[in-house]
């Protein structure tokens, strides 16, 4: 799309338009150049269902290397139109004009007020959406009126409704939590397209030299390079600066990041950084340095009381054990207040003391990593009649008078008792928000046939298959081998419908084979499917995010075996890995977006791993399933791709409780 009010391009790399340099692609970028433009564009994000990010809707943009799967709007109305007076003028300038660039020519025309903003980066849109401001001046000392853009029309606002503070207003902190993911376009917070500024007459060279002493000023304090200043927020009575400094951390570096030398509250791109390493920066001095002051965020934290549930009573308990492993050990404590919550393989709860090593001292060491030299595939879970004990170790007190007080639970249970929406319905009646998808969704990404008819339902490709039922299979054995071979071809995979892990699984080559696949998969469900096979390359999205997803870069597996199975995926380290996949840009773009619109399909939250075959020949992905609580240590794909996205293992988990607590309870509104 290209008209005078808009252009809209496809797949444009963000780095050169971010203060670090750093940036994947948007899928779209929208150049807007009037608000007919704007309304454009929101059309378009419409039309398409995608989400949509403003540039420069705040300071300190770091966008993700693997970009932005929606559209990304740039103000780039540009005019700076003087109405002058005797002594004063009023200044009405369009949001995308260069704050540096528009001050210059102010002072150059004899005007005063701004000089001082002559080193801001960005522009006047951004610098008055977040109050830029700098040695003791601000946006909000000059302007009178912002121009926004609200419900399809643009509203005048005064300086007083906006509500300057430092560096914030009320149209930051509107939007700013909806900046993170993206905003679906019926969501939309206000987007400033304009602003009007009242300066006042004055000489010409003095301003000039007014606006070099600035200058230089800032040039003494600012790194060299490309980097952002301010990346944490000043607490009350204290300097960021001061803090990391006080804690050891200037020049502290992560691969093409660094703290700066000049100033410890600028970090600087000095070696093609990826969003990666600065995510480590930041993750390293809010462990090191927030916690000395914990109003650097801008006020007192309150620790977040975060249940962990794992065990559980399916065949994959063990891969839960190692995954809680690694979500307790990447919780911060001077964040979380963590109680671990186990479930023994017979129903039993367990709280207090070390529950997870009460578990893992009692678990098939064969199915843990690095157990046992032969690897035994997970046994049917054994069924209890009993009522689950709520029992906690040490105390005798129960399990429900230890979660009590609860802000959010993580589920760290994989399979059917706990991935399967069954954990996610009683934490919906017991009213505490929780990480990951909800009931239904939870429910369908469990049970492979209703996730593939939830497929195609919404026109998304699939492998042919059929859906055998056990009872039918073991009164009527060679009845349904004819009809599975009328309708399929060897190899085929059989699989139980509600298992995850590979658990279960068969390749069968012949008639006799698939009698074995049958008969193993009717141990663990009473639903089976069979899939076509086909030569294909295994490739995996991960998606993090609820209304508004985000997909990361796609890896690929290249299994040990024959195919994924149990072992390939976690006993064999001959296994390989390749992150990012090696995929053509246009075929990378397509298997996200695929992703994103398969975890839509299932009404996903949270997080999701997306798997994939894709075939070569055909040049097609075929859905394989949707994985709700995937395999969660920082060896996981899934945890694998985030990094390689930009986003470490720690900064995943503390968005996804994030999400959980802005989802809420099941049924609100978020």
């Amino acid at each position: 799309m290209d008209n005078p009010d808009i252009t809209i391009t496809e797949n444009v790399l963000l780095a050169p338009l971010t203060a670090w340099r750093i940036g994947g692609p948007a899928r779209y970028l929208a150049a807007v150049r009037s608000p007919r433009g704007l309304q454009a564009a929101l059309e378009f994000a419409d039309r398409h269902q995608l989400p949509v990010w403003v540039l420069g809707g705040g300071s300190n943009m770091l966008i993700s290397d693997a970009g932005l799967p929606g559209v990304v709007i740039r103000m780039r109305d540009m005019h700076v139109d003087v109405t002058a007076h005797v002594d004063e003028a009023i200044v009405q300038i369009g949001a995308g004009a260069p704050m540096a660039g528009t001050v210059r020519q102010l002072v150059n025309a004899g005007w005063a007020g701004l000089a001082w903003a002559e080193g801001l980066p960005g522009t006047v849109g951004g610098a008055v959406y977040g109050n830029a401001g700098c040695y003791g001046s601000d946006m909000a000392q000059s302007v009178t009126q912002v121009d926004i853009w609200q419900a399809g029309a643009v509203v005048e606002y005064t300086a007083a409704q906006l509500g300057f503070g430092y560096r914030t207003s009320t149209l930051k902190q509107q939007n700013a939590a909806k900046m993170l993911q993206g905003m679906a376009v019926a969501d939309i917070g206000p987007i400033v397209v304009g602003a009007t500024v009242r300066l006042q007459r004055g000489d010409v060279a003095q301003l000039i030299a007014e606006m070099a002493t600035t200058a230089a000023l800032r040039r003494s304090k600012t790194p060299p390079g490309s980097s952002c200043g301010s990346v944490f927020k000043n607490p009350a009575g204290d300097s960021a600066g001061r803090l990391i400094d006080a804690a050891g951390l200037r020049g502290f570096a992560s691969g093409g990041a660094v703290i700066a030398d000049k100033h410890a509250n600028y970090i600087v791109n000095r070696d093609h950084a990826t969003s990666a390493d600065v995510l480590r920066i930041i993750e390293h001095v809010r462990r090191g340095a927030i916690p000395r002051r914990n109003d650097m965020t801008g006020a007192t934290m309150k620790r977040i009381r975060i249940g962990v549930i794992f065990g559980g009573q399916s065949g994959e308990h063990e891969v839960s054990l190692v995954s809680a492993r690694a979500v307790l050990n990447g919780l911060d404590p001077a964040r979380y207040d963590v109680v671990p919550i186990g479930i023994h393989k017979n129903g039993q709860w367990v709280a207090g003391g070390d529950v997870l090593a009460t578990l893992e001292s009692v678990a098939d060491v064969a199915l843990l990593p690095g157990g046992g030299d032969h690897v035994q595939p997970p046994q049917v879970p054994a069924q209890t009649t009993a009522s689950p004990h709520l029992i906690l170790r040490g105390d005798g007190s129960t399990v429900s008078q230890q979660i009590q007080g609860l802000d959010v639970v993580f589920p760290v249970l994989h399979g059917p008792m706990g991935e399967d929406g069954t954990i996610q319905g009683l934490l919906d009646l017991a009213g505490i928000p929780y990480v990951g998808c909800g009931v239904l969704a939870s429910a369908v990404g469990m049970d492979k046939a209703m996730m593939k008819a939830a497929f195609a339902a919404a026109g998304l490709p699939v492998v042919p298959w059929q859906l055998v039922q056990a009872h039918t299979y073991k009164h009527h054995p060679d009845q349904v081998i004819d009809q599975l071979e009328a309708q399929l071809h060897y190899p085929m995979f059989v699989k139980p419908a509600n298992m995850g892990s590979s658990v279960g699984i068969s390749k069968v080559k012949s008639r006799a084979e698939l009698h074995i696949g049958l008969q193993l998969a009717c141990t663990y469900d009473r639903r089976i499917v069979v899939e076509q096979g086909v030569t294909a390359r295994e490739i995996e999205v991960s998606v993090l995010g609820n209304e508004a997803p985000d997909a990361s870069v796609p890896g690929e597996i290249i299994p040990a075996n024959e195919w994924y199975d149990y072992e390939a995926k976690y006993l064999n380290d001959a296994t390989q890995v390749v992150i990012p996949a090696v995929l053509t840009p246009a075929q990378s773009l397509t298997v996200r977006q695929l992703a994103l619109r398969a975890f839509q399909a299932i009404d996903g939250a949270g997080l999701a791993r997306v798997d994939f075959l894709y075939d070569a020949a055909a040049d097609v992905f075929y859905l394989s399933e949707v994985n709700t609580m995937p395999g969660f240590t920082p060896m996981s794909m899934y945890a694998k791709m985030w990094q390689a996205s930009g986003v470490n293992y720690p900064a995943v988990v503390d968005r996804l409780v994030e999400l959980a607590l802005a989802r809420g309870v099941r049924g609100q509104e978020s």
